[in-house]
């Protein structure tokens, strides 16, 4: 048959004859081969395969050079991939088929997840592994940038189960310094990267060429955790009802057969639409047991369900899980019992298609961020002294003795006129004196040289040039070192990357792990509380000031540019990172950050001027001049906007007031109507009405004669205008009550009932106009109200 491959020997002996075709002849089989491909003939490509093997097996067939087997791999027909791999005897031909990124099948076969497939050339050539494409990726690279666990599951078995001990880690990372751990948490496949971080501790310390680790990286993502993550009322009482199961750590020895015999679409059940509610009450109704029963029991129960499961590893698992309870074990079982039974009826109530489900994922993507940030942090040494005593490090000063002695004569003759003496004073004549600053500032570079000058000469070979020529270099290493800076990560240290970007459980867990790290500063000068305060996060603030309460010099720091922590918070960047939207209450929560920073500082503190020469009130009226601006145009547009409908409603009002329905009687002058209930709702609304439509106009009327001073936005004009909303609201709502009331009396007993249903038709403006206006209204509420505003992650980055 054409599926079933020729005998090597019959292969080699009906090959000869076409192993080296003509060009033409070449040509026109892989233009064959192309067309059946395309056509999807694949019985007519192996056969071709079988009888031209040596001209293409390695051919490129299409404008991306990709082979037979590229294609196979790519429209996932694994069979036919199968068979084409059977025809190939020698497995480093594999190696050699490379499209135009230079990736070769198993390339292929990892980023799509297909682990059969990577087993099988694994099984060929094990070096596959270690095979690059143009960016320095191996296929256990790609499984893991693209998030296929089984793949890359089934890469590492085979690679650490021949190799022995993880020591070689170069085919865990790319030309641009990124390790697997490094796109894991870029992807966001947490679960992979807690696998990772088991077994390749090491990688937690490679850092890309930003300089950024994989601590780096998952603190820049603080909608990874929950103190990123705004859920509101509803959605807080259903994230904290909630159960996830934490991450375990799965042994290499059970990898054999766990993933690589099945796919993904193996494992993930498919299911209509409409069934999901039925495996979520499933799920639920599992959770449950496990409550009842309590968690020793159920995972009994399961590994004896599980015959493969060895009860070494249970028993220790067992262990594991009652250590990381967050109760007593007699206590657990009545906590998840109740978790179960709230999750069981919110799903009861309709909330599973929309809440619950995606709540869920939610607490689970915190909850797994979570064990991989300790996990990153118990890895990391970036606070640990280098020199351990045993081994002097590179840039120490005993290394560079006579060359540092060199070195510092050479700085200070470029910034003296006068020649260094042998002891490395300088003489200074009368002349000098007047550069004594420039001087100074030489002296603190001269001292800072042992941290960031030596290591970057010994790197260059330490080539003595010219005093011209290495000045100019000096300065041009300079230049590049800050531009790059502006483009890389300021903060080298992941705990200022979690403080700026708010990252609050990153920030405790780090300093109960070092506590010197609460002194990290970034080359701007600044430490962890003015990269929180610059940066608009009150949870880290908050946090760092119940933690030192009585260490004030972390709070009074001042970074580079003299800018104290209230300069930092009269300072307006170019985001908006508060979570309300409104120039004029973007405003208002700018002084509101700025009153409360200023009240937190201790009370000898005392407000300096920067290098600008500018106090923390020079600094908050002149970078908030274009906020004022926008907002005085917005609160202008809605009072005028706003004035026109109180206006017409106090109109309307007072002509209803003084004029009563049915007349007076002319013998006694009293109302037609008096005493009917219908009447008395007509005249109290009426002058509701009239009173509230005259107090919104003269609101409003306020607030366009405001003169739209910057401390004006705090309380006066968010006030003025949240009133005249209210009065505005009630004025319409007490029209249309005594439009109706005074209606209801024309009719008396003529259709009484007919005209309810009109009348709530009637009232169908005041309800579309509120639904409109009830967001703005509860911003305003809790703009005043809330002490503190509350931080949005979604324009923070680094």
């Amino acid at each position: 048959m054409a599926s079933q491959p020729p005998p090597a020997t019959q292969a080699s002996s009906s090959t000869n004859a076409i192993s080296e075709p003509r060009p033409n002849q070449a040509q026109s089989i892989k233009d064959r081969v192309f067309k059946d491909v395309m056509n999807g003939n694949w019985e007519a490509v192996l056969n071709a395969y079988g009888k031209n093997v040596n001209s293409i097996q390695t051919a490129s067939i299409t404008s991306s050079k990709e082979t037979v087997l590229h294609i196979a791999i790519s429209d996932n027909r694994s069979d036919m991939a199968k068979k084409l791999l059977e025809i190939v005897v020698d497995g480093k031909k594999i190696k050699e088929m490379r499209n135009d990124r230079g990736n070769n099948p198993l390339h292929l076969a990892a980023s799509l997840g297909q682990a059969d497939m990577c087993e099988l050339m694994v099984n060929r050539d094990l070096e596959l592994i270690m095979s690059r494409n143009m960016e320095g990726e191996t296929p256990l690279f790609l499984a893991a940038l693209h998030g296929r666990k089984e793949a890359f599951y089934t890469l590492h078995y085979k690679w650490s189960s021949n190799k022995g001990p993880h020591e070689d880690f170069s085919h865990c990372k790319r030309n641009d310094g990124n390790s697997i751990l490094h796109v894991v948490i870029l992807g966001e496949y947490l679960d992979l990267a807690f696998q990772i971080i088991n077994w390749y501790p090491e990688l937690a310390k490679f850092k890309n060429e930003r300089g950024q680790s994989a601590l780096h990286l998952l603190a820049s993502h603080p909608a990874a955790f929950r103190s990123g993550c705004h859920l509101g009322l509803v959605g807080d009482f259903i994230y904290r009802c909630l159960l996830v199961e934490e991450l375990e750590v799965e042994s290499e020895q059970g990898l054999k057969g766990t993933f690589a015999e099945q796919s993904p679409e193996d494992r993930t059940p498919n299911i209509p639409g409409n069934y999901e509610t039925c495996f979520n009450a499933l799920e639920i109704f599992g959770n449950g047991l496990r409550a009842v029963f309590g968690p020793d029991t159920w995972k009994s129960f399961c590994c004896k369900v599980k015959a493969d499961i060895e009860t070494a590893q249970s028993s220790e698992t067992t262990k594991e899980t009652e250590h990381k309870l967050p109760f007593p074990p007699n206590y657990y079982t009545f906590f998840s019992f109740f978790q179960f039974v709230l999750e069981l009826l919110l799903i009861i109530f309709g909330l599973g298609f929309f809440k619950v489900t995606k709540m869920k994922e939610k607490k689970r993507k915190h909850t797994h961020s979570l064990q991989l940030m300790k996990k990153l942090v118990e890895s990391a040494d970036l606070w640990e002294a280098e020199d351990t005593g045993s081994r002097p490090p590179d840039d120490s000063f005993d290394n560079f003795g006579g060359e540092r002695i060199d070195m510092y004569k050479e700085l200070l003759d470029a910034s003296l006129d006068g020649p260094v003496s042998a002891d490395g004073t300088a003489r200074l004549d009368e002349n000098s004196k007047d550069n004594e600053d420039e001087i100074k500032d030489r002296m603190t570079m001269i001292l800072e040289e042992p941290k960031t000058g030596i290591a970057n000469r010994r790197s260059n070979g330490h080539k003595k040039e010219k005093k011209g020529k290495a000045k100019h270099d000096n300065q041009e290493d300079k230049t590049q070192t800050k531009e790059s800076d502006k483009e890389d990560v300021k903060e080298k240290s992941p705990f200022l990357v979690a403080a700026k970007m708010g990252v609050t459980e990153m920030v405790a867990e780090i300093l109960d792990k070092f506590p010197v790290a609460i002194d990290d500063m970034n080359q701007e000068k600044k430490n962890a509380v003015l990269l929180a305060v610059e940066n608009r996060q009150p949870s880290v603030y908050h946090y760092l000031q119940g933690r030192y309460p009585k260490k004030e010099s972390i709070f009074q720091k001042v970074d580079g540019e003299g800018n104290s922590a209230l300069h930092l918070a009269a300072s307006f960047g170019h985001n908006r990172p508060w979570l309300i939207p409104g120039a004029a209450l973007q405003m208002q929560w700018e002084l509101k950050w700025y009153k409360f920073i200023k009240d937190s500082m201790p009370r000898h503190f005392f407000a300096h001027l920067n290098s600008k020469r500018q106090t923390p009130k020079e600094v908050l009226t002149e970078t908030h001049k274009e906020l004022v601006r926008v907002s005085s145009k917005w609160l202008t547009n809605t009072a005028e906007s706003c004035s026109v409908v109180a206006a017409l409603i106090a109109t309307v009002a007072f002509a209803s007031a003084t004029t009563l329905p049915g007349g007076v009687k002319q013998d006694v002058g009293t109302p037609v109507f008096e005493g009917e209930p219908s009447f008395d709702m007509f005249a109290i609304s009426s002058l509701v009405a009239l009173c509230f439509s005259i107090t919104s106009l003269t609101m409003f009327l306020s607030i366009l004669t405001s003169r739209y001073q910057v401390w004006d936005f705090y309380y006066s004009l968010p006030s003025k205008l949240i009133l005249g909303l209210s009065s505005l609201f009630v004025s319409i709502a007490s029209i249309l009550v005594s439009f109706c009331s005074g209606h209801f009396l024309s009719i008396k007993d003529k259709l009484k009932f007919v005209v309810f249903p009109i009348y709530a038709f009637t009232c169908l403006p005041l309800t579309l106009f509120a639904v409109a206006q009830f967001p703005l209204y509860l911003d305003l509420i809790r703009s005043i109200m809330a002490p503190v505003p509350k931080r949005s992650f979604e324009v923070t980055s680094i």
